[in-house]
């Protein structure tokens, strides 16, 4: 389910959708048989009377709204401009989980050597279902191409479990540091820009992060050929779009293409269809969990020694 809202602070409000109450109740089998609270409960949503998840007994999900007020709440004492925002809000897997985007078009700035321009972004997460912590996480967009970039925001510091039926201060504080933290992330895009790397730095890069396998193979390889592969043509794509050349921004650009852009054909590959015709391979999984997967792999990667280069 989508709901997008446009305007200025109003669009914050909180769908009707969105705003419903849960609480845990324990489960049992077909036969009757109860499951005991301490192994298993479930999550169930009393205003629609729905199971929208399951969870151990440490578990104390948070209702969206409440997630979504509280950072609501902060952005409208901060100095952040609040007209012309699109609100998007997508519940996936029957409630289980929940995005909310805010895109606040009145506060973007170009970039110093490339026609490029970055907006400031809000991405909110949660979940019933135990698959995604409570975390409220400000980046930018990039108007040229749609790519979001992503920091290394998304695996440190703004992650929440949910274990304590507790909404973090810090949805509603980080708001006010907000437009200083897109300033920084503006000065370290310049950087990226102004730092040469060669193409064997970007797939060693590729080899020694996303590329890299859980465990070596029996042929002792340590890392995918064929991510690596499809990394690298896209690498020499970015090369030459805008004139970035070798430099970290395309390097950048690349993982967070991999990241924002996970349905195209560079990243899928192609199939033959039943009429023999080459055709987009299908994504393998749910957009938006191998989106949201993504993302925080391209955090954890940014912690790789080559984007030192660029502090």
């Amino acid at each position: 389910m989508q709901i997008i809202q446009k305007g200025n602070a109003d669009a914050l409000e909180v769908p009707a959708e969105i705003k419903f109450d849960i609480k845990l109740e324990p489960l049992q089998t077909l036969d009757g048989l109860y499951i005991p609270t301490e192994q298993r409960r479930a999550v169930v949503d009393t205003t629609n009377n729905r199971v929208v998840g399951t969870c151990g007994k440490v578990y104390k999900p948070t209702e969206y709204y409440k997630v979504v007020e509280r950072v609501n709440s902060g952005l409208r004492s901060s100095n952040i401009n609040l007209n012309d925002i699109v609100v998007e809000d997508n519940l996936y897997d029957g409630g289980g989980k929940f995005h909310r985007k805010i895109t606040f078009n009145k506060v973007e700035q170009s970039l110093a050597k490339v026609d490029d321009v970055v907006r400031l972004e809000l991405n909110i997460h949660s979940s019933l279902d135990l698959s995604r912590k409570i975390s409220s996480i400000f980046s930018a967009l990039r108007l040229w191409c749609t790519n979001g970039c992503v920091t290394d925001d998304y695996a440190v510091q703004r992650n929440y479990k949910q274990t304590t039926n507790l909404i973090p201060d810090y949805l509603a504080t980080n708001s006010i540091r907000a437009l200083e933290m897109y300033e920084n992330n503006i000065e370290w895009f310049d950087r990226l820009l102004a730092t040469n790397i060669t193409e064997d730095d970007a797939i060693k890069f590729f080899k020694e992060t996303i590329g890299k396998l859980t465990k070596p193979t029996a042929e002792k390889k340590t890392y995918s050929e064929s991510k690596v592969q499809k990394l690298l043509n896209r690498y020499r794509k970015e090369v030459g779009l805008q004139n970035k050349g070798n430099t970290l921004w395309t390097l950048y650009n690349t993982i967070t293409n991999y990241s924002t852009h996970v349905d195209n054909v560079d990243w899928t590959g192609n199939t033959v269809n039943e009429n023999g015709d080459l055709v987009k391979a299908s994504l393998n999984g749910a957009k938006h969990n191998v989106k949201y997967t993504r993302e925080l792999e391209v955090a954890k990667s940014l912690r790789h020694p080559v984007f030192a280069l660029a502090s």
